[in-house]
């Protein structure tokens, strides 16, 4: 924007009095834009200009810039980029979902598939049947004893290598392997218990497939995105929903978002205008045929939502947080609510926030695999020197006269060399691998057990009698 003043000329004696009317004229068109044919702003200001026509340019055009203003603010904000990254449509019958032997095989793995439509089922289980047994033990030997213990076992099953029985060490470390995992698969047993819980409690979707009332009664783990959900008073919202009808004259509801946030004060949410009376299946059917619902990707971000409500007749609509119910939030002095399931399952907000079952490890578990490992390396020292002593003997006492101190000269028995100190050093190792006690660690597994089964769950003082909820370790 260009703007250039010009220096008053000398005023007579005779205009002083009419002066401070004409200053006061000449100063209020101080911004007059002028508008060019492409649209660039340059203003020009001289105070010789007409007074009276620049006052009516400056209000012009300042009526200009209001009307523009709220004619903005009044258009939908444009949607970010990031939030047209699914697209859905309402659908009045359900979408046939295939279970085929692949997809049940892909699930016992964790698995799924791409061309599987995502239903509401939610898993916070650490292990499945098929993943159990190798993930348990791959946690299992990230302990340094468990596997020094392996290393052992795995040298003393080389046969001719080892001077001790292999059972003495591989009977305990199946025993403490076992152990562990029996309260690994316990405690995951429960978990899945809880899903189970979840994924079969039932909602009810406004569907043609449906009873007289077109109402369908159906698990949360069958909902699927584009499903038109009906949720009653004190029950909680089984998905991310985009809120469309609710008894209150002021088309809103309340809900408590106590397992999101830990807030127990009522918040409001309100309904998209265009659907509010909305209580019957054929009440929604223009969403189903004319109305596409634009929204962001799943994301953990509880208190943003980006989306749109595009129509071929009334073009885009802008939605927000203001929207949308999140799965886990109850809902509270209301009636019932109708909302158009958008997130489901993995994608809800609130499985999005979930962390995954953390693998327990206590601060006597780091201790000691500091230990283990201190111990073990002085026990590599003194097995190199042992090796290292046992070369040079022999090679001191190969005289004839010393015959039958002599090796064979046959595995394990060779003549002293590189191949000699290499399986004298690993028979030390074994020899010498109590230096690391593994029935230290099988008292320890023994101990734990007794303390959470017999003493910890058992403690009456830890018993809640209104919920009826003992204490449980896990």
């Amino acid at each position: 924007m260009d703007t250039t003043f010009s220096q008053p000329g000398p005023v007579p004696m005779q205009h002083l009095q009419q002066q401070p009317q004409q200053e006061e004229l000449v100063a209020a068109p101080a911004c007059i834009r002028q508008f060019s044919a492409k649209g660039t702003d340059s203003v020009s200001l001289s105070a010789s200009a007409a007074p009276g026509g620049a006052l009516k340019a400056a209000h012009a055009i300042a009526l200009e810039q209001q009307a523009q203003q709220q004619q903005h603010s009044q258009q939908p904000q444009p949607l970010k980029e990031a939030a047209a990254a699914r697209h859905i449509r309402a659908h009045l019958s359900r979408p046939a979902v295939a279970r085929s032997l692949l997809h049940h095989l892909a699930k016992g793995f964790g698995v799924q598939l791409r061309g599987d439509v995502a239903t509401n089922e939610v898993s916070t289980a650490k292990y499945t049947l098929l993943t159990f047994l190798p993930v348990n033990l791959f946690e299992q030997f990230l302990r340094v004893a468990n596997l020094y213990f392996l290393l052992m076992a795995i040298l003393q099953l080389i046969p001719g290598l080892s001077p001790t029985s292999w059972f003495t060490t591989v009977a305990p470390l199946v025993f403490v392997l076992a152990v562990n995992a029996i309260k690994e698969g316990y405690d995951d047993v429960h978990r899945h218990r809880n899903d189970s819980q979840v994924n079969n409690r039932k909602v009810v979707l406004l569907s043609e497939q449906g009873d007289a009332a077109h109402q369908l009664e159906v698990y949360w783990k069958d909902v699927v995105a584009g499903d038109l959900v009906k949720v009653r008073a004190e029950e909680e919202i089984p998905a991310d929903l985009l809120l469309l009808s609710s008894p209150d004259p002021d088309n809103l509801c309340y809900v408590e978002t106590a397992n999101l946030d830990g807030e127990t004060n009522l918040k409001i949410k309100y309904c998209w205008s265009k659907f509010v009376g909305g209580r019957e299946v054929q009440d929604f059917q223009a969403l189903a045929q004319d109305w596409t619902i634009g929204y962001e990707a799943a994301n953990e971000k509880l208190y943003v939502f980006d989306g749109y409500a595009e129509s071929a007749k009334l073009g885009k609509q802008p939605l927000d947080i203001n929207n949308l119910l999140l799965r886990g939030s109850v809902l509270r002095k209301t009636g019932w609510v109708i909302g158009l399931a958008l997130n489901v399952g993995r994608d809800s907000k609130i499985v999005r926030n979930m962390t995954k079952a953390p693998r327990k490890i206590t601060q006597l578990e780091r201790n000691m695999n500091v230990l283990v490992f201190v111990q073990f390396t002085a026990l590599v020292v003194f097995c190199a020197v042992l090796a290292g002593l046992n070369q040079w003997w022999s090679l001191r006492h190969s005289a004839p006269a010393w015959w039958y101190l002599q090796s064979q000269d046959v595995y394990p028995e060779l003549p002293p060399g590189v191949s000699a100190f290499f399986v004298s050093f690993l028979r030390f190792l074994i020899l010498l691998s109590n230096m690391i006690p593994i029935s230290l660690y099988v008292s320890l597994e023994v101990v734990k057990v007794f303390q959470c089964t017999l003493l910890l769950n058992s403690d009456r003082q830890m018993y809640h009698k209104d919920t009826d909820a003992p204490f449980v370790c896990r």
